[in-house]
C-alpha cells in the first residue's frame, strides 16, 4: 500500500514538471549576460522570463537559446489583460501602453488610461490628456482619435459601430465601419428609437437614430441620413400634408376645428404655419422662422422667434397672409388683458419694457417700464389696443 503511495507521488511529480518550466542555470546565465542583470524569474503568466533592471520590467522569450527581447526593460509593470485577446498592459511613468498576444507593440505607453470596454472586450478605451479614444484589439487599429469627453455605444444590440461621441456638453454620432462623423458634436441629444417607422419615399424601419438640436430632430438609419422618417400616430391626411409641403415634422392645433397646423421645411428645418381644409393649403406664417405660435382664438397676431429673439406675424382676414411688421427684434413680447378684456401688446427690449402698435410695429419709447406689470395704458397708446 504504502509503495503503490510514493509512486503516485512519483508521478504526480513529474507531471507537474512537465507541466512547469523552471530557469535553468544555462538560461539564467545566459540572460544575465545578454541583459546584464541578475533578476530573472520565470512567469507562466507570460510564458516568458521576467527581467528586471533596478525597478524596470521586461520580458524575455523562452522559445529559442537566442531569449529574445520580447518587450523592452522600462516598465514599471507589465500586466496580462484578462480578455480573450490576452492583450498586455505596460506602464511607464504613470502612463500606459499596449502590447498585443504576439507582443506587438499597439498604442505606445503615452496614456493615461487604458481600459477594456464593459459590452465588447474587442474594444480598449484609451485616454490621452482626459480626451477618450476607442482602438480595436481584433484588427489592430484605431477607431476614434482620443479628442473627446465621453465615448458610449448608441445600442449595442442594434448598432454596433456607431458611438455617441461628446464634447463640451454637445453630442455627434461616429460611424466605425465608414469611420467619420455622421453628425458633428453640435447636438443636445441623440438616441436610438426601437420603433416601426416609414420614411417619405415608402421605406420601413424597425430602428432609426433621433438626433435632436434646438428641440427639433433629424433621423439616420444606420447608412444614411433620412429627409424625413414618419412617425407613428400621423393620419392619412397628414401624411399629404407633410408630403406636400416638402416637411419633416408636422403639428396640429387639437383646439381649432378650422385645420391650422405647423410644420417645419425638411431642407432649411424652419417652421411655418398652415390651414388646409379640401385640397386648398393657406399659408398663415412662411417657414421661415425658428419656432412659431398658433394663432389664439379670433387674435390678429402670433407670436414667431428667430436667432433667439421673438416678433409677431399678423393674420390678414382678407387673405393676403404676408403682413409681418413685427420683425424678430425682440427680447420678448406679452400680450396684457385689461378688466374689459382689451389686449395689448408690450415688447422688451433690454431691460425696459414699452407698448407696441401691433398694426405697424411702431415701438411708443415715449413711456418705459422696468416690469411688465406695472405697465400703465394712457391715451397715446390706445393704437396698442385689440379686442
Amino acid at each position: 500500500m504504502f509503495k503503490h503511495f510514493l509512486l503516485f507521488l512519483l508521478f504526480l511529480s513529474s507531471t507537474i514538471m512537465s507541466f512547469s518550466q523552471v530557469i535553468t542555470d544555462e538560461d539564467y546565465t545566459a540572460i544575465k549576460s545578454l541583459y546584464r542583470t541578475k533578476s530573472i524569474t520565470y512567469s507562466s503568466e507570460f510564458d516568458a522570463f521576467v527581467v528586471k533592471k533596478g525597478k524596470k520590467n521586461g520580458l524575455v522569450s523562452t522559445k529559442d537559446s537566442s531569449y529574445k527581447l520580447l518587450i523592452p526593460i522600462e516598465f514599471d509593470s507589465i500586466i496580462r489583460e484578462p480578455t480573450g485577446y490576452r492583450n498586455i498592459k505596460v506602464w511607464k511613468d504613470l502612463s500606459a501602453g499596449i502590447y498585443s498576444s504576439s507582443y506587438k507593440l499597439l498604442l505606445e505607453p503615452i496614456y493615461h488610461n487604458l481600459r477594456i470596454n464593459e459590452f465588447d472586450d474587442g474594444l480598449l478605451e484609451y485616454a490621452f490628456h482626459n480626451n477618450l479614444g476607442i482602438y480595436d484589439l481584433r484588427y489592430e487599429m484605431v477607431l476614434i482619435e482620443p479628442k473627446y469627453d465621453s465615448i458610449n455605444f448608441l445600442n449595442f444590440e442594434y448598432s454596433a459601430g456607431l458611438f455617441v461621441v461628446k464634447k463640451n456638453g454637445k453630442s455627434g454620432l461616429f460611424d466605425c465601419y465608414h469611420n467619420k462623423l455622421v453628425f458633428d458634436i453640435e447636438y443636445d441629444k441623440i438616441d436610438f428609437v426601437k420603433k416601426f417607422v416609414q420614411d417619405i419615399n415608402g421605406t420601413y424601419y424597425d430602428s432609426y437614430i433621433e438626433v435632436w438640436r434646438y428641440e427639433t430632430r433629424t433621423c439616420y438609419d444606420g447608412m444614411r441620413i433620412t429627409d424625413i422618417i414618419h412617425l407613428d400616430g400621423y393620419s392619412r391626411t397628414n401624411y399629404a400634408r407633410l408630403d406636400y409641403l416638402e416637411a419633416d415634422t408636422l403639428t396640429v392645433n387639437g383646439l381649432s376645428s378650422t385645420g391650422e397646423f405647423m410644420a417645419r421645411n425638411r431642407k432649411s428645418k424652419k417652421w411655418g404655419l398652415y390651414q388646409n381644409h379640401d385640397d386648398v393649403f393657406d399659408v398663415l406664417v412662411p417657414a421661415k422662422f425658428d419656432k412659431v405660435e398658433f394663432f389664439e382664438w379670433g387674435a390678429p397676431l402670433t407670436f414667431v422667434y428667430m436667432n433667439g429673439l421673438k416678433g409677431y406675424f399678423l393674420r390678414d382676414w382678407e387673405g393676403n397672409y404676408d403682413k409681418f411688421p413685427g420683425n424678430c427684434v425682440y427680447d420678448d413680447l406679452v400680450l396684457r388683458v385689461d378688466s374689459e378684456g382689451r389686449k395689448f401688446l408690450a415688447a422688451r427690449i433690454g431691460s425696459k419694457w414699452y407698448w407696441v402698435d401691433w398694426s405697424t410695429g411702431k415701438l411708443n419709447r415715449s413711456t418705459s417700464y422696468d416690469a411688465v406689470d406695472r405697465m400703465r395704458m394712457t391715451a397715446n397708446d390706445l393704437p396698442a389696443v385689440y379686442r
